[in-house]
């Protein structure tokens, strides 16, 4: 359970941690 809680919230910081390099990339 709390293994699984780890995972959803590290999910949701690559998703935000993606999301700021696509940001970044684009021209």
């Amino acid at each position: 359970m709390v293994l699984k809680l780890s995972t959803g919230i590290w999910n949701g910081i690559a998703a935000s941690i993606e999301a700021e390099f696509y940001v970044k990339l684009a021209p």
